[in-house]
């Protein structure tokens, strides 16, 4: 817990002072440049141990009709992981360019181009642009932050039919405010991870039993 809280504040204060230096756009036709603060950064750079990935990956019910959608999918472990053993499509989105580089080259050498996307972009721009109306499984590891905008985004979209109700949503690190988890584990290395159903939220009288995908 200790080592894992050292990483967090390490990455925060990366980020922090990451965000604090603007990035250039493409020249404009008259040669100017402009600059624009670094996208928010949300998630820490600590990528999910393997053995995790494969804890969980059984009990999310993946067929290869699912979709997942991984907010905040680093270097794709998640993504090619689920797609290697599943045949399901994936697709990831983030903002750390190197990571992404990462995470193509692995999807090429996997032959996983057909099932399996990355795409540079905010994870909030991403989801306002509808990307998780057909996600069976939502994968994240963001701060606690982030975690609580996107917990309300989450309960609108729920709301408003804009995310499946039976959606399952894989959240590793921090807890999702505002639902209740069907499943709990822990790392090796002490990375929290909790499985929830989009439907299922904090004020309910009555904790659910674990769904079928979840036993064991």
């Amino acid at each position: 817990e200790r080592i894992r809280s050292c990483l967090v504040a390490f990455a925060k204060k990366r980020f922090d002072e990451q965000n604090a230096v603007c990035m250039e756009t493409e020249p404009s036709e008259d040669g100017a440049v402009t600059c624009r603060p670094r996208p928010e950064i949300l998630a820490p750079i600590s990528p999910s141990n393997f053995d995790l990935i494969g804890l969980v990956l059984p009990k999310l019910g993946l067929t290869p009709d699912s979709l997942l959608v991984d907010l905040g999918c680093g270097d794709g472990r998640w993504i090619i992981a689920a797609s290697d053993e599943y045949r399901c499509q994936c697709i990831g989105f983030d903002i750390d360019k190197e990571r992404l580089d990462m995470a193509t080259k692995a999807i090429s050498e996997r032959g996983l181009t057909d099932l399996v996307a990355v795409k540079w972009q905010d994870i909030f721009e991403a989801v306002e642009s509808d990307v998780l109306a057909n996600a069976d499984v939502i994968v994240m590891y963001l701060f606690r932050e982030a975690m609580k905008r996107l917990s309300k985004i989450l309960q609108d979209g729920i709301r408003n039919e804009k995310v499946k109700p039976d959606a399952t949503i894989v959240c590793l690190g921090f807890h999702l405010p505002s639902f209740v988890p069907e499943w709990e584990g822990e790392s090796s290395d002490g990375v929290r991870v909790y499985i929830y159903r989009a439907e299922v939220r904090a004020h309910t009288t009555e904790r659910p039993g674990l769904p079928t995908c979840c036993n064991g």
